[in-house]
């Protein structure tokens, strides 16, 4: 039953926050709000089937591709850091990848956002809440805006040149 509730709360914390959000790089639930009274509660938003990370696996980042993302992982820290916020678990996995009418410039959408929370919250650095490869050494000091800082450079260095430590 107690995992039941972590569900829930979880599922309430990630509400909590898409309710917060107004940015075009965070994908959008298709409908708003959730049933908060049921125990396995889920949230719908649009099928988005390619992620980061499969462009990361496959060697299929452009040039465009790099610079586009670059800026786009950018804009998204600036977001999250003018209203206070941080995602808390940033990583290719997490980041949908939405094709524009043109079929050729890509757009990152961030997803999962049940680590997210307020900067200045008490912030869980428990194994559970953050890929170990995207974790921040200062992560022991339970720095927060820092901790998607360092997110985004591991990204960005995936991307740009190639490294990827989880492979």
């Amino acid at each position: 039953m107690q995992r039941k509730w972590i569900s829930l709360y979880r599922a309430s914390e990630e509400i909590r926050a898409l309710s917060i959000f107004r940015h075009p790089r965070f994908i959008t639930p298709i409908t708003k709000g959730a049933d908060t009274k049921c125990l396995n509660p889920w949230i719908p938003f649009p099928f988005l089937p390619v992620t980061l990370r499969d462009l990361l696996t496959e060697h299929l980042i452009t040039d465009a591709d790099k610079s586009g993302f670059t800026v786009q992982l950018i804009e998204i820290l600036r977001y999250l850091r003018s209203v206070d916020w941080m995602h808390g678990d940033l990583k290719p996995d997490n980041f949908c990848i939405q094709l524009q009418t043109n079929n050729k410039a890509r757009n990152l959408l961030l997803i999962d956002f049940g680590a997210a929370h307020p900067i200045h919250d008490t912030y869980d650095a428990t194994p559970k809440r953050k890929t170990p490869w995207y974790k921040p050494p200062d992560e022991i000091n339970k720095a927060a805006f820092t901790v998607d800082m360092w997110s985004v450079g591991i990204i960005l260095m995936e991307s740009l040149i190639g490294l990827n430590g989880i492979a």
